[in-house]
């Protein structure tokens, strides 16, 4: 009671402008005019030897909203609360990055060790970034920080600010804002009911008003391992379920649902593919998934009997070699007139396969991207990867299959050696299949024992 009524009579003693010397025990507080940079500063130092540094701009032009603006703090310790009021004058922002000084980056709370919590004022409309602010950046470094209350309307624009280690998130009542907010870290969030821009269900989930895209959700208790999402759900925000590592199913949902690629980033036991249940190639399938050689057609399908074509097996041996980049001098040599820049299997696919000799350029002088790619040519490409590699394997006979003869001369050595080391088997009635088109499941499974292979050489 005595540290509630302390805080209250120090509130009131800034708001009535009372000067730093007021008491002992209450906050002090020092001006500072920086005419270089027109701004008048405010060192907020408390009891236990916190200080919040505070700037309000003194440019008569300025984009700022006039009142104060947290830029700096150090030493914070255990629960802090930042006032609504300094000198009279509200809080209105926390910036980062660049205020009050031009060329020296400051970030606002980071590197506060024994910061537990921090409560913003009502007052607080915006948090602000310059140009090259990056995710986190204001508040990282603070590893005890486990809970952030907002306890105004403002700001509405929470779109990437918070760093991993969050437990608990009261947000502003009219935040509009929250893609990539949290990245799926944080445990529980809290959403005034009456905010007009999302709506959050029971499970942690925050959607649009609307229902129909997810936005964001608390991992909610460890022992949670699979969502159920409303039928409407047609779209899912990057980073939303990101790091929910206990997560092992997402069910309902529209029947197709889109979303960017890392919506799931490091949900190492999640199934999300709805057309895998039960395939024969699901184990392998998931293997690509969670290395990162493969993403969904959508959120939740896999198309495991979808063919792969040329550009889609050049993207995955790159990834397969860890997504390296080509040289100017190979990029320079580079010429199929049908393979485009803005295609996701140019640079890390075609252009790099190309330049080690792993793919070749068909006769009429082009690569034809999106032809479906046989079983004797994703045999040739996977043999030159694994020469580039020093990877040796086994070469095998297949005259011993019914259609060998069908093996073109150019892949013979190819299937050979795909044979002899267990990377392509024979499918019913023994045949070899070498004209055969490739699946993506078939392509999934040939990766993951290319894989074996490399890591038993």
């Amino acid at each position: 009671m005595k540290k509630v009524f302390a805080v209250m009579l120090a509130l009131l003693m800034l708001c009535a402008g009372v000067p730093a010397w007021a008491a002992e025990g209450e906050p002090t507080l020092e001006f500072e005019i920086m005419s270089f940079f027109r701004a008048r500063l405010c060192t907020y130092t408390l009891p236990d030897g916190g200080v919040l540094n505070f700037a309000e701009s003194l440019k008569p032009d300025d984009v700022y909203i006039p009142g104060w603006w947290l830029y700096e703090s150090e030493n914070l310790k255990g629960d802090i609360v930042i006032p609504d009021y300094v000198e009279g004058k509200p809080v209105v922002g926390l910036y980062y990055r660049y205020l009050p000084s031009d060329y020296n980056p400051v970030y606002c709370l980071r590197d506060n060790k024994d910061l537990t919590s921090i409560t913003f004022p009502s007052t607080l409309q915006r948090i602000q970034t310059a140009m090259g602010g990056t995710y986190g950046e204001w508040i990282d470094n603070c590893p005890k920080l486990e809970e952030v209350v907002f306890t105004g309307d403002g700001p509405e624009n929470l779109e990437e600010f918070f760093p991993s280690n969050l437990k608990y998130v009261k947000l502003p009542k009219n935040v509009s804002n929250l893609e990539y907010a949290f990245g799926g870290h944080v445990d529980k969030i809290d959403l005034d009911p009456e905010n007009p821009h999302f709506k959050m269900d029971e499970q942690g989930i925050i959607y649009t008003a609307d229902m129909t895209t997810v936005v964001t959700a608390a991992q909610g208790a460890a022992e949670r391992t699979s969502v159920t999402l409303p039928d409407s759900v047609t779209k899912i925000l990057g980073g939303a379920f990101s790091s929910h590592t206990q997560l092992e199913r997402m069910e309902g949902g529209a029947d197709a649902i889109t979303g960017p690629s890392n919506v799931f980033l490091y949900c190492t036991k999640l199934q999300p593919f709805r057309d895998l249940s039960g395939h024969w190639g699901e184990a392998s399938a998931m293997w690509g998934f969670q290395n990162d050689l493969f993403q969904g057609t959508d959120l939740v399908h896999f198309s495991p009997d979808m063919v792969v074509d040329r550009g889609m097996i050049c993207a995955l041996v790159n990834r397969m070699a860890g997504w390296p980049d080509v040289t100017h001098d190979e990029f320079v040599e580079f010429g199929f007139p049908d393979v485009h820049d803005y295609y996701y299997y140019y640079g890390m696919g075609v252009l790099w396969c190309h330049a080690k000799g792993i793919v070749q350029g068909c006769d009429d002088g082009l690569f034809h991207p999106e032809r479906p790619i046989t079983r004797e040519q994703l045999a040739a490409i996977l043999y030159r990867y694994a020469q580039m590699e020093g990877l040796q394997g086994e070469m095998g006979a297949i005259d011993a299959f019914v259609d060998a003869d069908a093996v073109s001369p150019y892949a013979e050595d190819a299937m050979s050696w795909a044979v002899g080391s267990g990377l392509l088997n024979g499918k019913d009635g023994s045949r070899l299949d070498p004209q055969g088109q490739a699946s993506r499941a078939e392509a999934a499974a040939v990766l993951e024992r290319l894989a074996g292979l490399m890591e038993s050489d």
